[in-house]
């Protein structure tokens, strides 16, 4: 893709920070409301921090230098999931969110992981069209409850 380069965090560490603006205006504009409340950059340092979370599963496309999409994959000893994908509407269109979820599977598959999960709001189009021409089938549904923490 002409203009755009693929990294990681774990060749670019300082990159983890800079996606994080691209993280609170990616859950703002995912149908169906993701977050009641703005991810702070301590709150995305911490969810960073977990085992799961690999550097070199938080690929970052660059645009002149500048963070413009990001995908992010969990890994788990034989399963990863794809925990968030957003690109900056200005680069919308542009086959970024494609070129990163196949970078995603390309280093899943080199790892020797044996499935990859994704999930997707169900007024998510955009996203459930990109994942189902990705091979991703739907799964067995399942029920997600929520509740105040107070």
């Amino acid at each position: 893709m002409k203009g755009v380069e693929l990294t990681d965090a774990a060749e670019r560490p300082e990159l983890v920070d800079a996606v994080h603006p691209l993280v609170v205006a990616g859950l703002r504009d995912v149908p169906g409301a993701l977050a009641a409340e703005p991810l702070t950059l301590a709150a995305w340092r911490d969810w960073q921090a977990v085992p799961s979370r690999q550097q070199e599963f938080l690929v970052v496309a660059l645009v002149d230098g500048e963070a413009a999409g990001f995908a992010q994959l969990s890994v788990y000893p034989r399963v990863g999931y794809h925990g968030f994908t957003t690109v900056v509407a200005a680069h919308r269109g542009r086959g970024i969110a494609r070129a990163l979820k196949l970078e995603l599977i390309r280093r899943a598959r080199e790892r020797g992981l044996e499935r990859l999960i994704t999930q997707s709001n169900e007024d998510n189009v955009a996203m459930r069209t990109l994942n189902e021409s990705l091979g991703y089938r739907p799964a067995q549904a399942f029920v997600v409850m929520r509740r105040p923490a107070g």
